[in-house]
């Protein structure tokens, strides 16, 4: 069961069950934990692209990899665009009570992974992501859609030709 158990009771990804759930039916709720982190992968993922952050894919790397549910993928385009939008995916993390387990390559900003337990956020420059292939890594693992049927599409990626009015 991996993190699920110490998660379920209020572990270190901040993820937590409705109050009044006893431990004796948390195994019950475990199907919906995966839930929980689709939509935390997903909120990642806006929150990204409202940074301006290009190409972001979400994957669900579950099945394959036992650490963690699903890897969000982005990029950026300087080291300091990176940077700020670290910076601003772990505010609005920080402030819906998420917390982060490490972060990696912050510093450097090439490359930048912020482990939030059942998701991993991977933050490359161009070079670095084509370099190290990732979606071509897990290239057998599913693409979650990160714009719900709900929401507009974004204007940026819609980008239609303003309408010509004839007089």
């Amino acid at each position: 069961m991996r993190q699920y158990y110490k998660a379920l009771s209020g572990g270190a990804c901040g993820l937590q069950i409705a109050p009044g759930i006893g431990k004796s039916n948390q195994e019950v709720h475990l199907k919906n934990w995966k839930d929980g982190s689709a939509s935390l992968a997903k909120l990642c993922a806006r929150i990204l692209y409202e940074n301006k952050l290009d190409d972001i894919r979400v994957l669900d790397v579950g099945d394959s990899l036992q650490i963690t549910d699903f890897f969000v993928i982005a990029s950026g385009s300087t080291p300091r665009h990176l940077k700020a939008a670290s910076d601003e995916l772990l505010r609005n993390l920080r402030e819906s009570g998420t917390l982060r387990r490490g972060i990696e390559g912050y510093r450097e900003a090439k490359w930048v992974l912020i482990d939030l337990d059942t998701v991993v956020i991977h933050l490359f420059l161009g070079e670095s992501r084509s370099f190290y292939g990732l979606e071509n890594l897990w290239g057998d693992c599913s693409t979650v859609e990160w714009m719900g049927p709900s929401s507009e599409e974004p204007a940026r990626a819609v980008a239609l030709p303003a309408a010509r009015i004839s007089k």
